[in-house]
């Protein structure tokens, strides 16, 4: 869709956000599309551990929202925050062309938490951080993008609180994700520095 020399823009986002709908639309929605997941899980590792490993952040933000009060059982925050999750994993498959991954992501989110909040963070606390930077990939993914999502999250439930946890998961992955591709250029441009100041020395 676009080259390593840039991170994607609002078009790509737009773009890869309209290509998810329609897989989703053969299974008909989000709602259908995420039950297909979770049966897939039971005999894929690979989609088991994608779900496993999302699931870890997205318990960080259920532990924020029932913090000093009953845990709900069926944990449908949890559950809403890590389909949104999912559902921005196959955003960067194709917006960023396979330069970052759904693995790459989530060690960057851990770790950006720690950096913002310290190791000795409290699970709650690194919730409410995740669900302030699912806020912010709006902003880089463009307005557009998240109308198609906010139609995703329509279709995967009706509980507004819930809607907004989906959505915040698909964020939360955009943002996460260009950080690092940025990051990659910034390292491959300070290379290119430095090797063209070692040959001008030589």
């Amino acid at each position: 869709m676009f080259e390593y020399s840039r991170p994607p823009v609002e078009l790509d986002y737009r773009a890869a956000a309209e290509l998810h709908t329609e897989t989703m639309a053969r299974s008909g929605g989000a709602w259908a599309y995420s039950v297909s997941l979770e049966e897939k899980a039971r005999t894929s590792f690979a989609t088991r551990k994608k779900l496993t490993m999302a699931a870890g952040i997205s318990n960080t933000v259920e532990s924020m929202e029932h913090a000093g009060g009953d845990i709900d059982p069926f944990h449908l925050v949890t559950r809403a925050h890590k389909h949104g999750m999912v559902g921005g994993f196959e955003i960067i498959d194709l917006v960023h062309e396979g330069l970052v991954d759904y693995n790459g992501v989530i060690a960057a989110m851990n770790k950006l938490a720690v950096d913002r909040l310290g190791e000795e963070s409290q699970q709650a606390d690194r919730g409410e951080y995740f669900l302030e930077i699912g806020e912010q990939g709006f902003v880089i993914a463009g307005q557009d993008s998240r109308a198609i999502i906010e139609a995703w999250a329509e279709q995967y439930v009706r509980d507004l609180r819930l809607q907004r946890m989906y959505m915040m998961g698909v964020g939360a992955t955009l943002l996460t994700a260009n950080s690092i591709h940025r990051g990659y250029i910034e390292k491959k441009t300070q290379e290119m520095i430095r090797i063209g100041w070692e040959n001008l020395i030589i």
